[in-house]
């Protein structure tokens, strides 16, 4: 099912624990305070999100790199619309 627009979905993180002490900052009842936060600014809209459904051809598996042309274009694409 997908979820509305003020739906958020939750998954469960199956990565081993980490010793990081603020870890705890992004625990499920802050991230919903966050929210409730944010959302209770008059000016308050949800970000949509872009569709980058070929940047994975510029993400080589042997490198950290992107793919700078087809980023700047995406990157300078979003600040536009």
């Amino acid at each position: 099912m997908k979820p509305s627009k003020d739906e958020m979905r939750f998954t469960l993180n199956e990565v081993a624990k980490s010793q990081d002490p603020f870890l705890s900052l992004m625990s499920e009842e802050n991230v919903h305070k966050a929210l409730t936060f944010h959302r209770s600014f008059p000016q308050y809209s949800v970000t949509p999100l872009a569709q980058l459904n070929k940047m994975a051809h510029c993400l080589p598996s042997d490198s950290g790199k992107l793919c700078g042309t087809a980023f700047s274009v995406s990157a300078t694409a979003g600040r536009n619309s």
